[in-house]
């Protein structure tokens, strides 16, 4: 059998339930499906067919040795899914303003680099004229040092805003209420929309993420959001020139006034739920054994 290597993380070495759904699927196409942490520098990536990344939960923390990763097994041509080109580009929320300015509607966004340190976050508040606002690092994941603010409490922040500008470029974007409604998840695998889910809070929080509180169902969605969440896979695949689509995609992103708006294109290792819906785990895995096998043969 060949073998596959689904890249997990140390903090998360395990496979999830849906990544693990695709171990059977795999095996029926020929393919024996391992997880190994990324960041595990023992794990000898030569000796597998392939790359696919999954849980890599901790690649925000240590952004340059996940870079070099990638590079190395560029330089070893080890096929690698998603396409290191479509990985580096998506770790860097800055990203979003590249589609933005190819019509990609998002959350207004204030750009902020780490070596400005004279940005006062009261101004920035009262030049944008947001009662409330979220902070979030450019590089990040699991809504890890998200934090939110408002007029009224900015001045008192401020330390730790200078703070989290000493070690990151960050965003700043208006709290939308919306939020509390749900927030979408459009899965694509191999460049297909596959289904949605829909993610809510706590009662009282913000968070959409389980860890946080929040809750998560399978659901029909509108047609009209299935297609901008489609145009915005889309319109990635151009910004990369790629010659293939996307092996996965996830859509993050919520209705305002009855537009969707993107939160985040998520590129690198997406929850895809596939547990939830057998023939998406079905369809992952044929991609996978097409890739490697066309892999195989332009080495």
């Amino acid at each position: 059998m060949r073998r596959i290597e689904l890249a997990t993380s140390s903090s998360f070495p395990e496979l999830t339930p849906s990544d693990h759904s695709l171990v059977y699927p795999l095996a029926k196409r020929g393919f024996e499906a391992h997880a190994a942490p990324w960041d595990d520098e023992k794990v000898d990536w030569g000796a597998f067919n392939g790359v696919i990344l999954r849980s890599c939960w901790n690649y925000h923390k240590k952004p340059g040795e996940f870079r070099a990763w990638i590079a190395e097994l560029q330089a070893r041509k080890i096929p690698v899914w998603n396409r290191p080109p479509a990985l580096l580009w998506n770790m860097d929320k800055i990203y979003l303003k590249e589609l933005e300015a190819r019509g990609v509607r998002i959350i207004p966004t204030f750009w902020i680099s780490r070596e400005d340190l004279s940005n006062s976050l009261d101004q920035i508040l009262d030049d944008q004229n947001w009662d409330r606002a979220v902070i979030k690092p450019r590089i990040g994941a699991s809504a890890d040092s998200v934090w939110t603010t408002t007029r009224s409490d900015a001045q008192l922040d401020q330390p730790r805003f200078q703070k989290e500008l000493q070690h990151n470029d960050l965003m700043i974007q208006p709290f939308l209420s919306e939020i509390h409604q749900g927030e979408w998840s459009f899965i694509f695998v191999d460049g297909e929309y596959s289904h949605a889910i829909l993610k809510r809070p706590a009662d009282g929080h913000y968070f959409v993420q389980t860890n946080h509180g929040g809750s998560w169902k399978l659901r029909e969605s509108a047609d009209f959001l299935v297609h901008e969440a489609d145009s915005i896979v889309k319109t990635a695949s151009q910004c990369l020139n790629l010659n293939e689509p996307f092996l996965y995609a996830r859509v993050d992103g919520i209705e305002v006034k009855g537009k969707f708006v993107l939160m985040e294109l998520e590129l690198i290792e997406p929850e895809l739920f596939l547990s939830e819906l057998p023939q998406a785990t079905e369809r992952m895995a044929k991609a996978i054994k097409l890739r490697l096998e066309l892999a195989s043969m332009n080495p």
